[in-house]
């Protein structure tokens, strides 16, 4: 009697093992990777970049959908790699629609940069700067955004640009001023320490306050303890837009 019971033990023993091996191998697994992509047998036509949100949903975009981007991958020679090493940022999402920042062809850390749009069953993109993606920040009207990229020069020493662009239309918004186009928006030439909307055409970075823009002055500006600032005003163009960001 003993035996049949130890019996009975072992072999329940055992199909409780082969049990939960067995839904262990069908369990999904969890990933919050930010460059998943599916690639399906069938060829190009249905490759998908996954795109996972902070509330745990996630929706895809057609790769095909994107010209600029699959141009670029057309011209590579292992697309898959290229494909996984693509980043993305959502700079707006709603259930109408959703804003996404790709960033890919990543060299010393500065990348291409395509600006995407998908309101509701349409998708339209806009090419942008070439550089390392730092932050955004929306309007107050959530109608405009100005985007920031940082431009390394060794490790003391950073440049940016700030990019506005028109998020109803997918245009980039020029500035008025074309001095100030040329040092923070076209040209990495000051450090922007800040930035943030005054209204919805107008916003204010803060600068170093320097007269020279030469490396070794902004050097020392950044290794300063104090890294005086001034402010700066700048206005967006109210008439012209343009397709794509000017050096792209």
């Amino acid at each position: 009697m003993k035996n049949k019971i130890l019996m009975f033990v072992l072999l329940f023993g055992v199909a409780s093992l082969l049990l939960i091996v067995i839904n262990d191998q069908q369990m999904p697994n969890k990933t919050s990777t930010s460059n998943a992509f599916e690639t399906p047998l069938s060829g190009h036509e249905i490759e998908k970049l996954i795109i996972n949100e902070d509330d745990d949903t996630s929706f895809s975009l057609l790769i095909k959908d994107i010209p600029l981007y699959r141009s670029y991958l057309d011209a590579q020679t292992d697309r898959t790699a290229e494909i996984e090493r693509t980043q993305y940022t959502v700079l707006a999402s709603s259930k109408q629609t959703k804003y996404v920042l790709l960033q890919y062809s990543c060299g010393n850390k500065q990348c291409s940069t395509i600006l995407v749009k998908i309101s509701n069953s349409n998708i339209s993109s806009i090419a942008l700067a070439n550089g390392i993606f730092q932050d955004f920040k929306v309007s107050l009207d959530k109608g405009r955004v100005l985007l920031r990229y940082g431009y390394n020069e060794g490790s003391q020493v950073v440049r940016h640009i700030l990019i506005a662009v028109d998020l109803e239309q997918l245009k980039v918004i020029p500035y008025q001023s074309d001095q100030m186009a040329k040092l923070y928006m076209l040209t990495p030439t000051w450090p922007l320490h800040e930035y943030h909307w005054i209204d919805n055409n107008q916003f204010i970075i803060k600068t170093p306050d320097l007269i020279s823009s030469e490396f070794e002055s902004i050097k020392k500006w950044f290794s300063s303890s104090e890294q005086k600032t001034t402010d700066v005003s700048i206005s967006l163009s109210k008439n012209n837009l343009l397709d794509s960001y000017p050096n792209t």
